[in-house]
């Protein structure tokens, strides 16, 4: 399929786009539609593995941030791609993006775990920060990249890394959450928790947005 609008990464880096006053509703929308499909990928047994702004394609192209926002109730804009780094579920991980990725997921590579699916919850909530403040930047990604660095060579000091990053997400509260609902700040807190089996699942991330959305074909609220 051609998605003619390309990836959501242009659209961050458009200032227009990003200070638009109804943007958070955006977000919304998006978060919506990625945790929906990411329900259904793990509900066939695999993790994607790679979510993030430049995976996150749109149906159509936008010019401006009100034609975008209007399209959101009445048309699905955005879907999940490039599943060049998915696997089944406890296969091997053989590729990540620090950048997005959970301290887990890096330690599961190192000693072969294999996937999970709520790692991609993690990566998920990484994105859904970034649609709201492009320029936030994750206070642990020194460690995560070094550890990536390392995973060849040191064992003992890749892990000795994630326990620093795990550390520093544990205390991490992004000041762009308390422009949210209570109930959302608290999913998205639960969604960057560096401990795996702490976050929710692709389903209830999903049906706790929807009820601050409105969806094609329901009635306004």
């Amino acid at each position: 399929e051609y998605l003619r609008g390309g990836d959501l990464k242009k659209y961050l880096d458009n200032p227009a786009f990003t200070s638009y006053k109804y943007w958070k509703y955006v977000a919304y929308y998006i978060l919506y539609y990625i945790s929906d499909a990411l329900s259904v990928i793990h509900g066939r047994g695999y993790v994607h593995l790679d979510v993030k702004p430049s995976n996150v394609m749109l149906v159509r192209p936008y010019s401006s941030p009100e034609e975008l926002h209007a399209d959101l109730a009445r048309y699905l804009v955005v879907k999940l791609g490039d599943l060049g780094a998915s696997t089944r579920v406890r296969d091997r991980i053989l590729l990540l993006s620090p950048e997005y990725s959970p301290p887990d997921e890096v330690e599961y590579m190192l000693k072969e775990k294999g996937a999970r699916p709520l790692m991609d919850i993690f990566s998920l909530g990484i994105t859904f920060l970034k649609i709201l403040d492009p320029q936030i930047q994750r206070p642990d990604l020194q460690y995560m990249v070094s550890a990536v660095r390392n995973l060849r060579v040191n064992k003992d000091y890749v892990m000795q890394l994630l326990s620093y990053s795990s550390s520093i997400l544990r205390d991490w509260n992004p000041p762009v959450l308390n422009a949210l609902e209570p109930e959302i700040r608290e999913l998205v807190l639960k969604m960057i928790n560096p401990s795996l089996y702490s976050r929710p699942t692709a389903k209830e991330v999903r049906d706790t947005i929807a009820k601050y959305i409105r969806l094609p074909g329901q009635q306004a609220f």
